[in-house]
């Protein structure tokens, strides 16, 4: 079992034995004086002094008087006894069992052993240990320590918590009074309907449930003993509110409360990790990675993730079966519904940041909900499915390479046709999800060299048109905040109209109407990207690139123009992947 590192530590309070302090380099014994010594030295005079002890004391029991004369009672021992004089008999000879050497060499040989396996544990050469005061706090601190402009670097510093937006919140913000129904019902409404159509990590009874006990310890003045006792609902229903004013209509003036309700957020984080159980630490650390997806002041989204699925993972949860959600035992099934929550946001980053998934499909054990049926009605359990079903299908686009392309293009029009979504206000979240199978379709390194490609690329293009629609008119009604990651779709389709618009200008002068469409839509895509840009400064990066592909085919000097290119994006500010790269500089495919 792994030492606590405490003194004394909790393994070996368990044990019942005795706990031997050290440090690096040494043994610290406070009973002897070489505590300085180094570890050989250390152990050497220890073992040492405990076999002078166990010498000494084998003397002085040979010496004893006692020792060499029978007494009375010696011989009382072998004599027939009362039960009760034989209960006081066996007594007596446990203790004196007790103070025999060859106890004390067990002790002797139990202490050299584990001091044998701290020495595997421990520096020699006085240096720390690369990971020595590093615990899930304080990395916590840090990823929440980190500006979300650039959702693919971590070197800016989050200015919520330091420069001048610190002293500005602490002389207009003093605290956050303005936490009345009044102003907090509308947004966390917004957010619970966000929640049950993107990540629905918990049920509505159970986010609402929290906030009324917040509200009700706070009208009753007992927030402080509520904030004690349970953190957890305390953070959740506040980043949950702030999450929520981020995805209202006008979102611009109340960010500022927003921002001040995070802040106190986090500073509950201590208490968290203190007092929450694995549940609710998952349920806190997911709510957080769901804010920064919309702010710049949230930390790092990347980092927070990995918080939540390594803790979700420690914890069992995607091994932890429930057979039958609506007889299981409670926690299990809301263990459940956080996993695949957090199964479906990892696929929603990771395929947008093309980075690594957190969590591999052939290490989950745990059975995901069943299969969305054909008359599936519109509600939660139902969007559940589907948003699960929705991840599957990206993962096999981004890991199965010899499926044929067209087979993946099948299972999103399928799934397209069977959502059960038909209100007008989930539109924009249905393209948004179906162009994001689409686009991870066109980086798939085989979907150039598929013959079929060609089928499906007009569906794409039809699709992604829809969506780049919606989502300028999103941006211009000011009816939320943008997620950050958004630039990065939008890019690829970018790219994807501008080299569609490019080749057919060489290859097919007669499609001019084609032409001047595809053309249309990738200024289109620089109009998104220069609005985002005004909320995250570095995706202006990214703008500046699509422009330059733009204009690559219509230059008078090419060589020059291409040149241009790799330079900005070998230094754009935002990484860009070697899927993009390839759909960038790419001469093959895409022909009309």
């Amino acid at each position: 079992m792994q030492c606590s590192r405490d003194y004394p530590c909790s393994q070996c309070n368990a044990a019942s034995t005795t706990c031997i302090q050290r440090r690096l380099g040494s043994v610290i014994d406070s009973a002897h004086g070489e505590s300085g010594q180094s570890y050989i030295e250390a152990l050497k005079m220890r073992i040492h002094a405990l076999e002078n002890g166990i010498h000494e004391t084998t003397s002085a029991q040979l010496l004893s008087p006692s020792s060499t004369q029978e007494t009375p009672e010696q011989h009382v021992i072998y004599a027939p006894q009362s039960p009760n004089s034989n209960a006081q008999s066996r007594v007596a000879a446990e203790s004196s069992t007790e103070r025999q050497p060859r106890h004390d060499l067990q002790v002797t040989m139990q202490e050299a052993s584990y001091l044998s396996l701290s020495a595997m544990a421990e520096r020699t050469d006085r240096e720390r240990f690369p990971m020595e005061g590093l615990s899930s706090f304080t990395l916590m601190c840090a990823a929440t320590a980190i500006s979300g402009a650039n959702p693919t670097s971590s070197l800016t510093s989050n200015t919520i918590l330091s420069e001048s937006l610190s002293s500005f919140r602490q002389h207009v913000f003093a605290d956050a009074g303005n936490f009345t129904r009044a102003n907090a019902d509308e947004p966390l409404k917004n957010y619970s309907n966000f929640l049950m159509d993107s990540f629905p990590f918990m049920s509505s009874e159970d986010l609402f449930g929290m906030y009324e006990q917040v509200m009700h310890s706070l009208i009753s003045g007992t927030v402080d003993q509520f904030s004690r006792n349970s953190p957890e609902k305390l953070l959740l229903v506040y980043i949950g509110v702030a999450t929520g004013v981020l995805l209202s209509s006008n979102y611009s003036f109340k960010e500022a409360w927003a921002t001040e309700l995070s802040e106190k957020a986090m500073k509950l984080l201590p208490l968290v990790f203190d007092n929450a159980n694995d549940l609710a630490m998952v349920h806190c650390l997911t709510a957080l990675t769901i804010h920064s997806l919309f702010t710049t002041l949230g930390g790092s989204t990347w980092h927070l993730l990995g918080f939540a699925m390594t803790r979700c993972i420690a914890t069992g949860m995607h091994t932890m079966r429930v057979s039958d959600p609506n007889s299981d035992v409670q926690e299990k099934v809301q263990s459940n519904r956080a996993f695949w929550a957090l199964f479906i946001l990892d696929t929603y980053i990771s395929t947008n940041m093309d980075r690594p998934f957190c969590v591999n499909e052939q290490d989950i054990l745990v059975s995901p909900p069943s299969t969305p049926s054909a008359n599936a009605t519109y509600g939660s359990d139902a969007r559940y499915r589907y948003l699960i079903q929705h991840a599957q299908i990206l993962r096999s686009i981004r890991q199965d390479e010899e499926t044929d392309v067209f087979c993946y293009s099948i299972n999103l029009r399928h799934w397209d046709e069977t959502f059960p979504w038909a209100d007008r206000s989930h539109t924009f979240r249905k393209s948004q999800l179906l162009t994001q199978g689409y686009v991870e379709l066109l980086k798939h390194k085989s979907f150039f060299m598929d013959p079929n490609h060609r089928s499906i690329i007009d569906d794409i293009e039809s699709e992604c048109a829809t969506y780049l629609t919606l989502l300028e008119e999103q941006l211009d009604a000011h009816l939320g905040a943008p997620c950050v990651l958004e630039a990065l779709h939008v890019f690829t389709i970018g790219i994807l109209f501008s080299r569609r618009s490019s080749l057919n200008e060489m290859l097919n002068l007669g499609a001019m109407d084609e032409r001047l469409t595809r053309r249309q839509r990738a200024f289109q895509c620089m109009n998104i990207l220069t609005l985002l840009s005004m909320r995250y400064s570095a995706v202006r990066c990214l703008r500046e690139i699509l422009s330059e592909h733009i204009m690559l085919f219509t230059a008078s000097d090419r060589p020059t123009a291409q040149s241009r290119l790799r330079k900005l994006v070998c230094g754009s500010d935002i990484a860009i992947s070697s899927q993009l790269h390839n759909l960038i500089f790419s001469e093959a495919g895409l022909v009309g």
